[in-house]
């Protein structure tokens, strides 16, 4: 299931929810034959589609097809077009409403997981449970990387904090930290641009060749 989630610009809450079962395209806008109305004079009468992307792996790949005059940004980046990902955030036009992008599968094995029954029982601000030493708070899974927040974000890409449970469990009685990395993410509109593509993989080159102990250790 698919849920859009209208944000108040100022306190970051829900104000207004759109569920979509089986629809493989959404369309938003001004215009009242919009699946998704928005009575903003900022966006435009047909502003956006979300296109399911057909025969994917998981079934849950969505691409964003921006028409609207004003422009849509995605976590904050101007995007025409891309691939946008459960959590992301959806604004119509600088200024304009934002809308709160979720996948919501019905089932127990994919809803939000502890670590253990004793997880609320953590010092606030712990990235580790003090009970069985798993992250106590996981937003999101790339690969086996599992995110635990955004470090920051730019035009290029978003900086993550993440554990690698692969890479933890390789180091017998290490302490879960040992398992803690940076991980850099292309932004989904820039993704689809080959010379961003390029720039993206020069500077992990540039990384994988520097050998300091202030600097990230390039590694995947």
């Amino acid at each position: 299931m698919i849920r859009l989630t209208l944000l108040d610009p100022q306190k970051n809450t829900p104000l207004k929810n759109w569920d979509f079962q089986s629809e493989s395209i959404i369309k938003i806008g001004r215009s009242p034959d919009n699946q998704v109305v928005l009575s903003d004079s900022l966006v435009s009468r047909y502003h956006l589609e979300l296109h399911k992307i057909p025969k994917s792996q998981s079934g849950n790949i969505w691409r964003l097809v921006s028409q609207g005059t004003n422009g849509t940004f995605v976590n904050g980046v101007l995007m025409s077009q891309g691939i946008i990902s459960d959590g992301f955030l959806i604004q119509l036009a600088r200024g304009g409403p934002i809308l709160k992008f979720q996948i919501q599968v019905p089932s127990v094995a994919n809803a939000p997981q502890q670590c253990c029954s004793r997880s609320g029982d953590n010092p606030p601000g712990n990235l580790f449970c003090i009970y069985c030493g798993k992250p106590v708070k996981v937003e999101r899974s790339i690969r086996q990387y599992q995110v635990l927040r955004i470090l920051g974000q730019g035009g290029m890409g978003t900086t993550y904090l993440a554990w690698d449970s692969d890479r933890n469990s390789l180091q017998v009685g290490a302490s879960p930290a040992a398992g803690l990395v940076v991980l850099k993410e292309m932004n989904a509109d820039m993704a689809q641009i080959r010379k961003a593509q390029e720039l993206f993989e020069r500077e992990a080159r540039a990384l994988k060749s520097l050998n300091h102990s202030g600097i990230p250790k390039f590694f995947d």
